[in-house]
């Protein structure tokens, strides 16, 4: 446990030492620490302090990847400013993430990086912005990364015959039953 007093003391005893054997010292700096547990494992130079009590971090307030800025970003371990233009980039393409792991589909980020900061990030489904399927262009559609071609033309005869007006009917009609296609659809 450090006080001002313990600080005080090892001050004097370091003058008391220059003085003595007239050696130059480095001057020793009063240190304040943020909880009375702390305790001091060197002395030099530089004061290393270990934290002996309650958590070691409070927790983090998680990212939410669809309304993050390009600077909430970079606070996540291993995102730059180059990551953290090409995720945003990619959720304005996408609509939004609905799902965290979205964002190994970013150019770039792998596994391993992904690793370092998935704990601190979250995504939902309720922040994308959706494509109203039964009046959105072939062209609006077709821009959207998780349908090529063949799938728009697909919808867009789908929903000449009858307007789609619902989920089980988009599928049951068109065969694309998986979440990434269904979630960014309005019907």
């Amino acid at each position: 446990v450090i006080s001002n007093d313990t600080v005080a003391v090892l001050t004097a005893d370091v003058d008391d030492l220059r003085q003595r054997d007239k050696v130059a010292l480095p001057l020793v700096v009063p240190v304040p620490t943020a909880d009375v547990d702390d305790t001091i494992l060197a002395v030099a130079d530089t004061v290393v302090v270990k934290k002996t009590s309650g958590e070691k971090n409070p927790p983090r307030q998680k990212i939410n990847l669809n309304t993050a800025d390009s600077m909430a970003l970079m606070t996540l371990r291993g995102i730059g400013a180059v990551y953290a233009s090409r995720i945003i980039k990619y959720r304005n393409l996408l609509g939004g993430y609905y799902d965290k792991s979205q964002i190994l589909e970013v150019y770039g980020i792998t596994k391993e990086t992904y690793s370092l900061f998935c704990d601190d990030i979250t995504a939902s489904a309720d922040d994308i912005v959706k494509i109203p399927v039964n009046t959105a262009s072939f062209k609006e559609i077709l821009h959207h990364p998780y349908f090529d071609y063949d799938m728009v033309v697909k919808i867009v005869r789908a929903r000449e015959v009858t307007p789609f007006t619902s989920k089980e009917d988009f599928i049951a009609r068109t065969g694309l039953s998986d979440r990434r296609f269904t979630v960014y659809l309005s019907f």
